[in-house]
């Protein structure tokens, strides 16, 4: 049996902001939740894959190869990024200590810096891929998959620091190659492709909560569900699953998951902020008064920052949010 969810290759398909409204209530929820006994790294973890893979599938989809626009990349995603640091920054008084950047950049920091890599590598890849004429996917997923495993032998070897890995798009390669699948207007959850997604969620287990070390194959990190073998889940069962909710979704619902998914690129810097402003809050305090005010400021922040930036956008072309 198989079950196919259809993309459009053209035009606007709000399936893809439905799905970034869900990943982005996601990423809140693991930076303001307790973790314990949520299992989150099999459903909540999978939302920064899932908006890399939209953020491949966007970049060349259509046949086209797209290479990063550096003026919009600059105006959309460095610059509100760099702001939102400086007032982290520069609110050490409710931080309550000096400012670290590892802990204080903000919960999901790395991302932006992850997004900009793979806009320059996407089209690299696939430039490469395209080389090999009538094997471009089959091209894509081994350049990609040997280019992950080779990523990590070498962070193996060179016991690269975990902050330096945190911030690089490494140990995200192979989503590049798997998002071929993607590219043909359709995500097929075939017998083989669920198999393939079961043995994600076991190693997601494995790495996770039996705490699997397989080094140098596996580079032993605390970012232990970020490897190439994880993948295959927000593949193939994780968007089908949405796309089984974006069907049976009430207008009301769907409607509120788009709107939060086009502001999912602002939500994500606001949650940035405010988590990392409200961090010795969190530490002392998980109570639901707290985290709920993490969420409303989140929210409300994110989607009036949208609103503002959205104006002068309007006068010109802008660029997608991260994971378009």
């Amino acid at each position: 049996m198989t079950t196919t969810l259809h993309l459009r290759k053209r035009g606007y398909d709000p399936f893809f902001d439905f799905m970034k409204g869900i990943c982005i209530l996601c990423v809140i929820w693991l930076h303001s939740i307790p973790k314990a006994h949520t299992g989150s790294v099999f459903w909540a973890s999978q939302a920064v894959p899932l908006f890399l893979f939209m953020q491949v599938f966007h970049a060349l989809k259509g046949g086209r190869i797209r290479f990063p626009d550096w003026r919009k990349l600059f105006h959309r995603i460095i610059a509100p990024y760099v702001v939102t640091l400086l007032v982290i920054l520069f609110l050490p008084s409710l931080i309550q200590r000096p400012f670290r950047f590892e802990l204080q950049a903000g919960p999901g920091a790395y991302y932006p810096f992850v997004y900009v890599q793979f806009a320059i590598l996407i089209p690299l890849f696939a430039w490469l891929a395209r080389a090999f004429k009538g094997h471009f996917k089959t091209a894509l997923l081994a350049s990609t998959l040997l280019a992950s495993i080779a990523s990590e032998l070498a962070a193996s070897w060179l016991h690269v620091p975990n902050l330096v890995w945190i911030y690089l798009c490494a140990r995200y390669l192979f989503i590049i190659g798997l998002a071929a699948f993607w590219l043909e207007g359709r995500i097929r959850l075939t017998p083989w492709t669920f198999l393939l997604s079961l043995a994600s969620l076991y190693f997601l287990w494995l790495f996770r909560y039996a705490h699997f070390k397989w080094p140098p194959l596996f580079f032993d990190t605390t970012w232990n569900q970020c490897h190439w073998v994880c993948y295959f889940h927000p593949a193939f069962l994780c968007p089908v699953l949405i796309g089984l909710l974006y069907r049976v979704s009430f207008k009301g619902l769907k409607k509120l998951l788009i709107v939060l998914g086009k502001a999912s690129y602002e939500i994500f810097l606001a949650q940035m902020a405010v988590i990392a402003v409200l961090a010795s809050l969190f530490r002392a305090n998980k109570s639901l008064a707290c985290i709920l005010l993490a969420w409303t400021l989140s929210l409300g922040l994110g989607l009036a920052l949208h609103r503002l930036l959205a104006r002068p956008r309007r006068r010109t072309t802008a660029p997608a949010a991260p994971g378009n």
